[in-house]
């Protein structure tokens, strides 16, 4: 497997954010964690990433540790993410903002991208990737324009194409379609299975659950920081704690 969790668990202070939850996702799937609000899903994320350090269990990538490993040690395992409130460079183009995102993986790094120690060869090179994958997501157009001038779906699009500029493995989306028109989450739908179909594994935290249905091979429910159910689409479906918890009687279960 790629991605395993055993046993993982948060608290803050006496509150356990999260407890006991273990899964496992494979290279090359589309994996879901869905839940109510609360549930603890981008708590989740923020462990997997070294946002915070977990309070029990084991995170594995790669058949690596990643317990007490920092954020940026993950990332440079391949691991990249994008986040439920955007995180962008308003103050940056939108060429410059996923040029960051190429930093990471330099010689000199973000810090010596900071001081304009990066050599004239490697921002050459980041300048080609980083409009690679401004084509990809539909953005080629907009490159010199300040970040904070986009719309709010291109936004979205502009975060996922600064976390694939750092070329990862796996990459966790934390609610990618929120705040999308139809014909935006369409596009976003038909980009994420290009993503995988290029090698790369994608976990997404959604509430949109057409999305969910439509993408993931394999979802994993959340409800008050523990796992209720993991599966496919339709044993997810099919399953009544999460139906009670979160899905609703209204969902049609897949053919």
């Amino acid at each position: 497997m790629l991605l395993e969790v055993n046993n993982l668990g948060k608290s803050f202070g006496g509150v356990k954010a999260l407890q006991g939850v273990s899964f496992s996702f494979a290279q090359g799937q589309i994996g879901a964690l869905i839940g109510p609000n609360g549930a603890g899903k981008t708590t989740l994320f923020n462990l997997l990433t070294g946002v915070f350090p977990p309070s029990s269990g084991e995170i594995h990538f790669r058949k690596r540790l990643l317990n007490g490993m920092s954020a940026v040690q993950i990332s440079a395992l391949g691991m990249a993410r994008t986040f439920q409130n955007l995180q962008l460079f308003t103050n940056m183009s939108v060429l410059e903002n996923v040029m960051v995102g190429c930093h990471g993986q330099t010689k000199t790094g973000l810090l010596g991208a900071a001081l304009r120690l990066t050599s004239r060869k490697e921002e050459k090179h980041i300048r080609k990737t980083s409009l690679e994958m401004l084509d990809k997501v539909g953005l080629m157009d907009y490159a010199d324009s300040p970040a904070d001038t986009l719309p709010f779906g291109q936004k979205r699009l502009l975060e996922i194409a600064r976390a694939l500029a750092m070329r990862p493995e796996i990459i966790l989306l934390d609610e990618p379609a929120a705040g999308l028109n139809p014909t935006e989450s369409r596009f976003l739908v038909d980009l994420i299975y290009r993503i995988r179909s290029e090698g790369a594994t994608v976990v997404l935290v959604e509430h949109d659950m057409e999305t969910v249905m439509e993408l993931a091979d394999k979802i994993v429910v959340l409800d008050f920081g523990e796992k209720i159910a993991e599966g496919t689409p339709v044993e997810i479906t099919r399953n009544d704690r999460v139906i009670e918890a979160y899905l609703g009687r209204e969902v049609q279960q897949p053919a």
